[in-house]
């Protein structure tokens, strides 16, 4: 049997209205909008999802810093970790480091909310940098880190519970009362 996610998947492939599962009504894909009959079709075929969702710690105090054009932009470590099994019936736990950028309002918002330690629940984006041809022939290497989109905050350092219900932001929220 498939899942919700998948059906809704094939409907979209399909260029059929897709039901948004988070909030249960119909939304109009592009195939279906009134387009001028000269317009150009648009390829389905070529869209892709590049959607991060982490959970863990951050692993040091997150830096804010200012762009050339003088906007802020804070960048963090978060880690998490990975439990495997073992051929010989125990567990290993791996950790892995993920680097954190956050552009504009988001950048304020973790400057005041979010500190070494901070459990915190992350989406975002994938971004590339580096890979590019040095004057010696060599390559520079290819460095991964996550734009970030929405952060959560769930427990600060040393806290004996979680702090639920916490507010947390997305990119559209992030500047509601902060101060430029």
């Amino acid at each position: 049997m498939a899942s919700k996610f998948v059906l809704s998947l094939r409907h979209a492939i399909n260029n059929k209205p897709v039901t948004n599962l988070l909030q249960s009504r119909t939304v109009m894909t592009n195939a279906e909008a009134e387009l001028p009959d000269n317009a150009p079709k648009r390829r389905f075929i070529n869209r892709g999802i590049n959607r991060v969702e982490l959970l863990g710690g951050v692993g040091g105090q997150p830096v804010v810093k200012q762009t050339a054009q003088g906007s802020a932009f804070a960048s963090f470590n978060l880690y998490t970790n990975v439990d495997r099994r073992l051929t010989s019936g125990g567990t290993m736990t791996s950790t892995e480091v993920h680097n954190v950028i956050a552009f504009g309002g988001m950048a304020r918002y973790v400057e005041k909310n979010v500190d070494r330690g901070t459990r915190v629940y992350l989406t975002g984006r994938l971004h590339y940098t580096g890979g590019q041809l040095n004057a010696d022939g060599s390559r520079s290497p290819r460095i991964c880190s996550v734009n970030l989109e929405s952060i959560y905050p769930l427990s600060k350092p040393g806290a004996m519970y979680s702090l639920g219900g916490g507010g947390g932001a997305s990119r559209e929220g992030a500047d509601d009362g902060l101060k430029d």
